[in-house]
């Protein structure tokens, strides 16, 4: 009786324990993605679950999401995207959206018992790929009320360290497929010249029609506002398309699919890049007050932001000229 017992005894401690590791495990598991969640919240990166990210993807984009959906046999979340030149369906895996090779690759090389520790249930940060969410503030954040920790995490963000062994960015797949954009010669077929305050600028075609709205908004908001017109007359130059890696990584710049504008003002000794102020401050860069940065008017951020633009003076490592399509960070942000 006593050897039957231990039997069945033995069979349940190591089902109960198949089921708990499997479940940690679980890659589409809503409570790892909860852990994620507020792991990261300080690093200003952001794991949500596949349903949320579809959901936000299609608001961003409805004209170009034509499918979404579960595919049983990768039991992953999909959607697929219809570019100017063809279909293309991306997997939801490591907080990105994935190409079938790209997936496949990763599936290869990642020990997912490696990201979790099921004894003391944290979850490691680092991922293959950047995530591609991230918090998106709705205010300018002020270094008056840093702390000395996010003054020391931004110092560490900033160094030249951390920026060479920054992650692929997750945003890549999603871009390439979105503005068939995985080649400078395709990019380039999809690039026309525009006018943006009377000047001229290289732009994706598919994001022209929203910085026309952007700059019909802020004229007839100039006709009333003198602070609209000062910035309009203070604009000295503008860029757009430029195919180009950010600054000591292998990830591509926005301004490589041509989504990202920067307004380059007459500066009178105001600061509005992070890395030129360092290299003229050092880490005091850092604590540079709002008053003392080239910061657009209020009204301008928003009729940006109004039509899927987010701009760069709210990231920590702020760059004040520039304005970059990101509709699904905003609709995350505001929740709409």
């Amino acid at each position: 009786m006593k050897n039957k017992f231990a039997f069945f005894y033995l069979i349940f401690i190591l089902n109960f324990f198949s089921f708990f590791y499997s479940s940690a495990l679980s890659v589409n598991n809503f409570t790892s993605y909860e852990q994620k969640e507020k792991h990261l919240s300080k690093n200003s990166l952001i794991f949500i679950n596949p349903e949320k990210a579809i959901l936000f993807i299609t608001k961003a984009y409805p004209e170009k999401i034509i499918k979404s959906g579960f595919d049983k046999n990768k039991e992953l979340w999909f959607i697929t995207i219809k570019n100017s030149r063809k279909k293309n369906t991306l997997f939801w895996y490591d907080n990105c959206f994935l190409p079938e090779e790209n997936l496949n690759e990763l599936l290869n090389v990642t020990n997912i018992s490696q990201k979790i520790n099921t004894q003391t249930e944290t979850i490691n940060i680092k991922s293959i790929y950047e995530p591609l969410f991230y918090e998106y503030p709705e205010t300018t954040p002020d270094p008056k009320n840093f702390s000395k920790e996010k003054i020391a995490q931004i110092r560490e963000l900033s160094s030249d360290e951390h920026i060479r062994t920054v992650q692929p960015k997750g945003i890549t797949f999603l871009f390439n497929a979105l503005y068939d954009g995985e080649s400078e010669n395709l990019i380039r077929t999809n690039i026309i010249k525009s006018n943006f305050f009377g000047m001229r600028v290289n732009m994706h075609k598919d994001v022209i029609p929203h910085l026309k709205k952007v700059e019909e908004k802020i004229k007839t908001l100039a006709v009333t506002n003198k602070k609209i017109q000062a910035f309009i007359d203070e604009i000295h130059s503008i860029g757009g398309f430029n195919w180009r890696d950010i600054r000591s990584s292998e990830n591509r710049s926005s301004h490589s699919w041509g989504v990202s504008i920067d307004i380059m003002p007459v500066l009178r000794g105001r600061q509005i890049y992070w890395e030129w102020s360092k290299h003229s401050f050092g880490d005091k860069w850092i604590t540079t007050s709002l008053n003392a940065r080239w910061i657009p008017p209020k009204e301008v951020i928003e009729a940006f932001e109004s039509e899927g633009f987010i701009w760069g003076g709210k990231w920590e490592l702020w760059d004040n000229m520039h304005f970059e399509y990101r509709p699904e960070i905003l609709s995350l942000t505001f929740n709409n």
